[in-house]
């Protein structure tokens, strides 16, 4: 049964109450420039970390967008008889997962600030070198999201996040944590640990940054069991999108993203071009192959919020759950409370969703009827 948001409010916050501390016990490490405190890991597991009040979280509030079909739609409405159109205007802009920003309320904010505090002193209470390289993964991605989407949502709405990110005196660079007595700013999370002590590209999809050309957010909270895989599937999204990677003639254009992380990829067009061949469709890293230029310049900085930034919708009474994934089930009911412009995305993503299922299962029947075709000619 969906419920309305102060009432998911209650429920997230209802998470502070059995805040006793994650499950674990640990230690985390790194190496090179890296702050010394986080320079030593563990060789084997002594200790479990998990983070179920964050995951709780995700998954209330984050909507699953599906795979990117590469047709190009934007996202932008009209109002009554307004002559403006409001929303996101590029044609990426049916891609990534969308968080539900406005569900972040007085009480689940503060339910969201009681999670990041916890994240954040956990190194005070277990030491670094207790835990292994995964679980030291882990914990500063969860860190690093958890802590952007509480800022974000301070600052919302801001439909393009481009100025709040990048530039002086970017949130990006503020010294938002302070780990094991070390003051961090998310920059250096992302540019002083992660990137010097795991040197593997797969990190960089691991960094939720608020907006469309941003790696997706996930439904669940990365674990030392989980994290390669979510960040090879998010991978594999990323690159087989438009938002990610286009191939247009003899040029391939990627997303800025990979830009900022050229530190991952020394022999810039060599090194990415073989990342991106490791998870492009075969068919798309064909095309990709005859390209011989490359750019980073695509890109799409329109927030990646359920409600596209806009909240002057008159029906903006939304009756959402605990968990957002019901949110496409409401829809196919006729979408009762929600605002238009939503009802209207959450519609595409069902479409698109049915022609990818619909297309698996026409290539898994033409599959089974090949090989019973081989094998009766045997």
């Amino acid at each position: 049964m969906m419920k309305h948001p102060s009432r998911v409010a209650k429920l997230i916050a209802g998470i502070v109450m059995c805040l006793g501390g994650f499950a674990t016990t640990g230690a985390f490490a790194a190496e090179g420039s890296i702050p010394a405190p986080f320079r030593e890991n563990a060789k084997q597991k002594t200790v479990e970390l998990e983070f179920p009040y964050w995951s709780y979280i995700l998954k209330a509030t984050v909507f699953d967008a599906g795979r990117s079909d590469r047709r190009g739609h934007d996202l932008s409405f009209k109002w009554d008889n307004s002559r403006a159109r409001w929303g996101n205007k590029s044609k990426t802009a049916m891609e990534g997962n969308r968080l539900y920003f406005q569900a972040f309320d007085d009480q689940n904010l503060e339910a969201l600030v009681k999670v990041r505090e916890r994240m954040e002193k956990l190194p005070t209470k277990y030491a670094f070198d207790t835990l292994t390289r995964d679980q030291q993964l882990a914990y500063w991605l969860n860190l690093y999201n958890v802590t952007l989407v509480e800022h974000l949502v301070k600052t919302y709405p801001t439909k393009r996040l481009q100025d709040t990110l990048y530039g002086d005196g970017s949130l990006l660079d503020q010294k938002l944590l302070n780990v094991a007595g070390v003051p961090l700013s998310l920059n250096d999370i992302h540019h002083r640990i992660l990137i010097p002590k795991w040197r593997d590209p797969l990190v960089m999809y691991g960094l939720f940054h608020g907006y469309v050309s941003s790696p997706n957010l996930r439904r669940e909270a990365y674990t030392a069991e989980n994290v390669y895989d979510l960040l090879a599937d998010n991978a594999k999204e990323f690159v087989n999108s438009i938002r990610g990677v286009v191939a247009d003639g003899s040029e391939l254009h990627v997303a800025e993203l990979y830009e900022i992380n050229a530190a991952l990829f020394p022999n810039w067009d060599h090194d990415l071009r073989a990342h991106l061949n490791q998870y492009l469709n075969p068919g798309y890293a064909a095309l990709a192959g005859q390209t011989t230029e490359l750019y980073a310049d695509t890109q799409d900085y329109y927030i990646a919020d359920l409600s596209l930034g806009i909240t002057m919708d008159r029906t903006m009474g939304v009756n959402l759950g605990e968990d957002i994934a019901g949110y496409e089930r409401t829809v196919a009911r006729g979408g009762r409370g929600f605002p238009g412009h939503v009802i209207a995305y959450a519609s595409k993503v069902q479409k698109k969703k049915s022609r990818q299922k619909a297309t698996v299962s026409v290539e898994e029947v033409d599959d089974s009827t090949e090989k019973t075709k081989k094998s009766k000619d045997k």
